[in-house]
Formats: C-alpha cells, structure tokens, sequence
C-alpha cells in the first residue's frame, strides 16, 4: 500500500484539482468524485423546507438510496449554501428555490455509514419561495415515515424535529 505520493504523482493531482477548480461546472467528474471523497470530507446540504406548523417536505429517492429522504445533495467548488440549495430543490423539483436558511445540525458521516466515503451533511432548515411542487415523489410530512431511507435521514429530522421543539435559534446562513 502506498502511503506517500512522489514529488511527480503529487504534481500531477495538484494539475488536475487545478483545472477541475478552473472548470466552469465547478465539479469533479463522477469517477474521480468517489475516489476523492474516500479521502477528503465533502460537505453536503440537507434541506430541510418546512412550514409554520411544523410539516417537512420529503422527497422520494430510488437510485444508490431508495426511499423517503431529505432534499439535497452535494455543493460545488465555490457555490453558497444558497445556491446549493436552490440547485438541489429544483433538481428534486420541490420548489425553485429557498428562504431564510438556518444551520440547525452538522453530522460527520463515519466510515462506512455513506456509499461514496467521507462527508459531511449541513442540515439546514428553510422556507419555500413560492409553493412546493406536490406529487407521488415529494410530499409534505410531519412525522418520520416508515420508508425513510436508514442512512442517517433518520437522525436529520430528529435534529430538525428538536429545533423545532426549542427556540429556533440556529445560525442564519448567509
């Protein structure tokens, strides 16, 4: 096993982290995204839209996660936590975008809780600009239903549920 790179396999990362951060897309290619983030924590956004009584919006997944989940997904290079989640509730086409955002929870995912490797999701509480495009695959909840999918979705929205319970007072993301 390799422990160390040499002079020239560390100069040839560095050229090629380089013009991946110099693309316009802003993200690494799939391939190369999963072999990077075993090694380097990525952060992730959980969005967590939600209404004056309480409701949660879930979206349903069935690709590498199958079930109910928490809007979002992975930021790029260089983009606000605004534009993430935007981007993530229009991909999921819950909403065109996202207000008054607040940082409720951090969780460090361990080794092996994530197919990809190592990240870091920032669940981040929210409003709907506008109204949530309602259908088979998003659905407003407000308890945690029993096809949510295990992987840590489950603990996010105890998360969101206490802060909801308490002051809200989280940080406003700005």
């Amino acid at each position: 096993m390799v422990t160390t790179l040499s002079d020239g396999e560390q100069e040839l990362l560095r050229q090629l982290l380089t013009r991946i951060a110099d693309d316009d897309n802003a993200f690494l290619p799939d391939l190369a995204f999963r072999a990077f983030h075993k090694v380097v924590p990525w952060p992730a956004v959980e969005v967590l839209i939600h209404d004056d009584d309480g409701r949660f919006v879930l979206t349903y997944r069935n690709d590498d996660f199958i079930g109910w989940h928490i809007p979002g997904g992975f930021m790029r290079i260089d983009e606000t936590f605004q534009a993430a989640c935007d981007r993530h509730v229009r991909k999921e086409k819950v909403a065109e975008a996202v207000s008054d955002l607040r940082l409720i929870a951090a969780h460090t995912w361990l080794k092996g809780e994530h197919p990809y490797g190592h990240n870091v999701s920032l669940v981040i509480a929210c409003k709907v600009v506008g109204k949530v495009a309602e259908s088979e695959l998003v659905r407003w909840c407000t308890d945690i239903p029993s096809g949510i999918i295990k992987e840590q979705h489950p603990q996010f929205l105890r998360y969101f549920q206490d802060w909801i319970k308490g002051a809200r007072g989280a940080a406003a993301i700005l």
